[in-house]
């Protein structure tokens, strides 16, 4: 006793004190209320929430345990308000009612949870309710006779303030109530037979702690709201918990209500009501109590079983039979009888209104009304347990099988297998019994109830072999055909219930270890529930407290474990970092760092641990060190993390440091409760990127440079290329008209002459240039005598130095010296450089050019060093830094193209020479170039090409190939005055033809035609070639590009050589008798031819070329760039063939401009514009072209 009194002491003086809030809710279900402004500042000034609770159970809606927390159905919905509202949650315990609610009244406390609808006249408002309650009637387990409707003359216990006493002699005014102060008591009351009936909630009644006593029905009682109550002075308090509950997600609700209502209370809870039709509600209310027929015992089980001391019903039915009394108000009562014959007789005679569970069959469905079934199962077949040959229904051939008569498999097995002997009997019991027995060979019942009798009665015995059929075995209830609206209802109940909690019953009532409550139990329950109690509670007591205590030390141990895991993840984590990451604390204290920052930094762990950077710099100089430690706290303080790039210098010697360039970041952390306690530093090595950036904008810069420096070249180019043209345009304007009136004007024409020398010289260095960059810059080696080359050079820039009164002086090697193998004109190029650059840039003393040569070691080859030197204005250092970059000039006032010297160098290095300038801003410029020349074996071999007279040509048959006429009689006049014979063809497909008939020697094709190109045409003359064993032909490509780009596609395609439009005679009969290079051409530069051309072939081509023109105009006008870009750009390279004949070349560089476009990707709307203009100069061409008579007249005149 004296235990009993130590064990409760604790308990009364916990009573006073504050309880904690245990709830099953977690913390993301809450959800986020709005509040308006108003609200905001009421919850601001409240601070926090205080909920009182009596100091008895109401379960499920508020019970305690000894730790003090507060937990139920009630406590979740707390829960969730204080969490929306954002307030600290307080609860208060109080001894009794009275105290608790004079508390509400004088607003000590804020709302009483657990409360039901309260009349119209109190003093208090409740809230929206968050759960409804209907009161149940119980009984104790043994108690079976039958009870009043109305509970007259009967014992009734009850919770004092479950519900208004007088409320409910309303309903029951005859029973006698016996009123508790808790459910606890009010149960035991039935228990232990101090009153019969029990009426409260079914949660209660479901899990009293002697699980002795059962529901019989609902009460008359209607469901009853479960709401807050709250002082009538707190209305925006009750708005704003109205608010939080309506904003609880259904969800939600129903997941407490699972967690909290037993079996099927929650249906009654969250599903909608059913819609029955008048019929249907016209039959429930004339019959309200529905007889249900069953098989006694555990014929049935699991669907349903029988106590042996009466019809108290156990199995899925049961709970089945329970959700449709919650959905309908029905109550059942249970006839039991041993065979399915009596069960359908029941049926059909109206004597019972449903039978619990049948499979439905042919025979079956013509008696009864089967419902939607509401278990899925399959027909099993069963043996003896040492029966090894029956497997499968094909082994039974000739034997016996037991079934239940008319079952739905029945049918199914007559049809297969006929030769099946089959021994219907009435229920699975009896089936079961027949193969143990051995009257039946194997069995055919429901795999469930199989299941259970083997485990129940024939363990070792008898076993499942095989499923039978390949269809389903329903379970159904069944009606009487005179009930056709019982059907409906039950249907309606079903389909209400969602299937997976049709599958939770199904498994609740799958365990082996189901059996009938047996009479023993029934016999000796008082003694033992009067013999243990006692015992029990203090063993309970003593159990659960050392039980808490030892969950409490396992939690903690579990959470330490976890803890550490969780810290050595982390340190594997950061320790597997490839770049330096360290932990300080709020003072600046290393507490942890990785391997990567030890060894960057080359400080030791264990000394480091627990210092500042100050305290412990490792390779940072103190300096460093302190401004490191001044960040990091400046990131404690603000709370807010420093991303920078920043050099660090780190000392791994007293002399020396190494610098780096790193991208740092200092990153506060937080506790639990939001407070700054560190940071998170390190860095990312950055010094690779920073030097590629550095070279990125070396990069930039250098090409800023060079795009300012072309810019200059192509102002000078404009001044350079203008000037010559003008000379020789005016001056072949004035030679022409003094040619119409019989005079010969030859000083006109050699200043034309000498102006196009100069053009031609200049547009050869920018060829130069670009065959240099293109790396196919071509020499033709030849015996050349290198000093008798240099002494006739020196005579052409004598008169230029006689100009300037300068004086021009040379040194040459005497006698003339070997014969060499080398390009003169190269050679020449490189020497007109150097003496023109020296000539111009000296305007006082002279300039003076020395020759010298010496053998190598292996006397093969000659070494010779040209130098000038002149006594100019001299060139500064920054100056010849840039000289041999194109487009670069010690001297923009001068005229130029920054290209020569660039190129000259160039031809030095590749004849294994080099070109060295050496001078001195004021005192003049010394200019070295050497090259390295084979000896020729035999001097008396030695000439000069341009000594040598050109041969006659040999008669040659030649194939001009050109879409263009005008280009194509232009041809034939020039190769028909070098005394040739020419075949003509309009385009590819025409000359491929003439081709296959008869030999040519030389084939003339223009590059860019229609259909098929000149490429493409070459490309097959050389494979026809091959094929049919023919002598190759010379083929020459002739285009209006003169870029080496163009060349090199020639010489892909398999052409000889390229000429380019307009192209000399001269350029021509080079090319045929082999001497104008493969890439080399001169023909850029071609010299005017006009006056070897007859004024009746230049009239039949001026009008050829007025038609071509005309018709390429025509066609123009029908092309759109949306769709014909090409067919345009194929025309336009046509017409700029036709246009270059007539030296209008900057028409004919815009048409090729126009070309490249449309064959690029030039947006279409950006074609439309440089087209329309091009289309009105070439008409003005055109018209202009109408007005002459002679080509001559187009001088001068720019379209």
């Amino acid at each position: 006793m004296l235990l009993i009194l130590c064990l409760l002491l604790p308990l009364s003086f916990a009573a006073a004190e504050d309880f904690q809030l245990l709830t099953r809710v977690p913390p993301q279900a809450v959800p986020t209320l709005t509040l308006t402004e108003q609200q905001a500042c009421y919850l601001a000034d409240k601070k926090q929430l205080v909920m009182g609770i009596f100091r008895y159970d109401s379960p499920p809606y508020g019970m305690r345990n000894i730790r003090n927390e507060f937990e139920g159905l009630s406590a979740d919905y707390a829960y969730l308000i204080a969490e929306q509202l954002k307030l600290p949650l307080r609860i208060k315990q109080f001894d009794t009612p009275e105290e608790a609610w004079r508390a509400l009244s004088q607003g000590e406390i804020d709302f009483i949870p657990s409360v039901g609808t309260l009349s119209e006249d109190e003093t208090f408002a409740t809230s929206r309710p968050y759960a409804t309650e209907r009161p149940v009637i119980g009984v104790d387990f043994n108690d079976i006779k039958a009870l009043p409707d109305d509970l007259a003359n009967t014992q009734v216990a009850m919770v004092r303030d479950y519900l208004p006493l007088d409320v409910v002699r309303n309903y029951y005014p005859g029973a006698h109530f016996r009123l508790y102060d808790n459910y606890q008591d009010a149960l035991s009351a039935v228990a232990f037979g101090q009153a019969r009936v029990y009426l409260g909630n079914s949660f209660s009644l479901s899990r009293n702690f002697l699980n002795s006593l059962r529901m019989v029905r609902f009460s008359h009682i209607p469901a009853k709201g479960i709401s807050f109550a709250l002082s009538r002075q707190s209305p925006e308090l009750l708005n704003l918990i109205n608010q939080a509950l309506l904003n609880v997600p259904e969800e939600e609700r129903l997941e407490i209500l699972r967690n909290w209502q037993p079996n099927f209370a929650n249906i009654s809870q969250s599903a909608g009501e059913l819609q029955l039709t008048p019929d249907e509600k016209t039959w429930l209310a004339r019959h309200p109590v529905v007889k249900v027929a069953l098989y006694g015992g555990d014929k049935a089980a699991p669907l349903s079983f029988i106590d042996s001391n009466g019809p108290l019903l156990r199995g899925m039915v049961s709970d089945l039979l329970y959700a449709v009394s919650v959905r309908t108000g029905l109550r059942f009562d249970f006839i039991t009888v041993d065979t399915t014959s009596e069960i359908l007789k029941l049926v059909n005679t109206a004597d019972a209104d449903m039978f619990a569970s049948m499979t439905a069959s042919a025979e079956r469905t013509k008696q009864i009304l089967f419902t939607r079934p509401y278990l899925r199962s399959a027909f099993a077949l069963t043996v003896a347990s040492k029966n090894k040959e029956i497997k499968s229904l094909p082994d039974l051939r000739g034997k016996t099988l037991a079934l239940v008569k008319n079952s739905g498999i029945e049918g199914i097995i007559k049809a297969r297998y006929p030769e099946i002997k089959i021994l219907p009997l009435e229920n699975e019991t009896e089936i079961m019994d027949s193969v143990a027995s051995g009257k039946a060979d194997g069995a055919a019942s429901i795999l469930l109830m199989a299941d259970y009798q083997i485990k129940t009665h024939y363990a070792g015995k008898l076993k499942v072999v095989a499923t039978l059929g390949d269809q389903p075995a329903w379970i159904s209830f069944g009606v009487g055909r005179a009930d056709p609206e019982l059907r409906s209802i039950l249907d309606k109940v079903l389909l209400s219930i969602p299937p997976v909690e049709i599958e939770s019953l199904a498994n609740r009532w799958r365990p082996s270890d189901l059996v009938v409550v047996d009479s023993f139990w029934s016999r000796y329950r008082t003694v033992l529930v009067t013999g243990g109690l006692v015992t029990t509670a203090i063993i309970l007591l003593l159990m659960g407290w050392a039980l808490t205590l030892r969950r409490e030390i396992k939690r903690k141990a579990a959470l330490r474990r976890q803890l550490n895991d969780q810290l050595a993840q982390m340190q594997t984590l950061v320790s597997s970092m490839p770049f330096p990451v360290s932990l300080r604390d709020r003072e600046g204290r290393l507490t942890y760092c990785n391997e990567r920052y030890l060894a960057e930094t080359g400080v030791v762990y264990e000394q480091a641990l627990g210092k500042t950077m100050v305290e412990y710099p490792g390779l940072r100089s103190p300096e460093q060190a302190a401004v490191d430690h001044q960040q990091m706290m400046q990131a404690i303080a603000s709370d807010l993390p420093i991303f920078e790039d920043r050099r660090y210098d780190l000392w791994d010697n007293p002399g020396a440091s190494i610098g780096i360039t790193v991208y740092q970041w200092i990153q506060p952390y937080h506790n639990s409760e939001g407070k700054v306690v560190g940071v998170i530093a390190g860095w990312l090595d950055i010094s690779e990127r920073e030097a590629l950036f550095a070279e990125l904008r070396e990069a930039k810069e250098r090409a800023e440079d060079s795009n300012r420096a072309k810019s200059v070249f192509l102002s000078t180019m404009s001044h350079e290329i203008r000037t010559p043209m003008n000379a020789i345009i005016g001056m072949l304007d004035m030679a022409l008209k003094k040619g119409r009136n019989g005079e010969q004007d030859l000083q006109a024409l050699e200043v034309a002459y000498d102006s196009a020398d100069s053009l031609v010289g200049l547009i050869g260095d920018i060829l130069d240039l670009s065959r240099i960059e293109g790396g196919h810059l071509e020499y033709h080696p030849e015996p050349v005598n290198l000093a008798r080359l240099v002494d006739n050079l020196l005579k052409v820039f004598q008169g230029l130095a006689m100009d300037k009164n300068i004086t021009l002086s040379k040194s040459l090697p005497e006698p003339a010296g070997e014969t060499v193998l080398a390009d003169p004109l190269r050679i020449k190029q490189v020497l007109s450089n150097l003496l023109s650059n020296a000539i111009k840039f000296t305007d006082q003393g002279g300039v003076t050019l020395t020759l010298t040569q010496s053998h190598d070691e292996a006397g093969d080859n000659i070494v010779y060093c040209i130098e000038v030197q002149d006594s100019g204005i001299g060139i500064d250092p920054v100056q010849q830094a840039a000289l041999f970059r194109p487009f670069s000039q010690a001297d923009n006032r001068r005229a130029g193209t920054g290209l020569g010297l660039y190129i000259s160098r160039n031809i030095c290095e590749d004849m294994g020479g080099s070109l060295m300038l050496s001078s001195e801003k004021g005192t003049g410029t010394r200019v070295c170039a050497t090259f390295c020349l084979p000896v020729v074996a035999e001097p008396g071999a030695a000439h000069s090409r341009s000594s040598q007279p050109d041969a006659p040509l040999p008669a040659m048959h030649i194939l001009v190939v050109d879409d263009n006429p005008a280009n194509r009689m232009l041809l034939a006049k020039q190769l028909g005055w070098l005394g040739q014979q020419v075949s003509l063809a309009e385009d590819a497909y025409q000359a491929l033809h003439v081709w296959q008939k008869q030999p040519f020697e030389v084939i003339i094709t223009d590059c860019n035609m229609p259909g098929m190109n000149g490429y493409q045409f070459t490309q097959v003359i050389r494979e026809s070639e091959e094929e049919q064993g023919r002598e190759r032909a010379l083929i020459i490509g002739f285009t209006a590009n003169a870029m080496h780009e163009v060349t090199e596609r020639c010489l892909e395609a398999g052409m000889d050589g390229c000429l380019f439009k307009p192209c000399s005679i001269n350029a021509l009969a080079d090319m045929l008798r082999g001497r104008g290079g493969v890439k080399n051409s001169d023909a850029v530069a071609a010299k005017d031819e006009g006056e070897e051309v007859d004024r009746a072939m230049e009239k039949a081509m001026l009008a050829l070329m007025i038609d071509t023109l005309r018709e390429d105009l025509a066609h123009l006008e029908g092309l759109t760039p949306e769709r014909d870009r090409l067919a345009i750009a194929d025309l336009v390279h046509r017409m700029a063939g036709s246009v270059r004949i007539a030296r209008q070349n900057a028409l004919a560089d815009d048409c090729l401009a126009l070309e490249k476009a449309c064959r690029g990707e030039v947006p279409v709307e950006a074609l439309a514009g440089p087209l329309s203009e091009l289309n009105q100069r070439l008409h003005s061409y055109l018209q202009r072209l109408q007005d002459v008579s002679s080509l001559d007249e187009l001088a001068g005149t720019v379209f």
